[in-house]
């Protein structure tokens, strides 16, 4: 053993890292202090542990997940889906194929899906647990209903499932 490295305390191989882990024995060394000319014993840092706070909430599931749950779902029972979503498309010049903004080509407010089956046709919209429909959404739906259609707003897969389980049962 050589000078530069101190003997652990515990099996009395050299101590490495500042003098105060054996790889020996995967200990720190402990005790008294270091005198101030030579390097201290340093602990092992605590291990970190996130514990969750009871006022902590989940966040609410996404939009997305909520559709694509409903959807397969319903598709398993055996209603026909039709997907309206088309996406974001950017837009581009038919002459210089510059981009010119973007958009759906779908028509603005129109619901997310359509679902058929078991006598029954209706719109669906899907929004996230308390998110807001926008105006173009609720004169849609509106429209839909004064003419005599079914038009539904889903914030979960379980109203989705609620609703065909009434349906089917009816």
């Amino acid at each position: 053993m050589t000078d530069d490295l101190r003997p652990c305390p515990h099996c009395g191989n050299p101590l490495e890292g500042l003098g105060t882990f054996c790889w020996a024995c995967r200990k720190y060394k402990t005790g008294d202090p270091e005198p101030l000319d030579s390097p201290q014993a340093v602990e092992a840092p605590p291990a970190r542990v996130t514990v969750k706070k009871k006022s902590q909430k989940e966040p609410p599931p996404l939009e997305v997940d909520i559709r694509t749950g409903a959807v397969n779902h319903l598709r398993v029972l055996g209603f026909y889906v039709y997907d309206l979503e088309q996406g974001y498309r950017p837009f581009e010049c038919r002459h210089c194929g510059g981009n010119i903004g973007g958009g759906s080509r779908q028509t603005t407010g129109i619901g997310d899906v359509v679902v058929v089956g078991f006598g029954v046709e209706a719109w669906v919209e899907f929004k996230r647990p308390g998110e807001k429909q926008t105006d173009e959404q609720r004169t849609f739906g509106d429209a839909i209903v004064a003419n005599g259609g079914i038009y539904l707003l889903w914030e979960s897969v379980k109203e989705a499932a609620d609703w065909a389980d009434t349906i089917r049962n009816r």
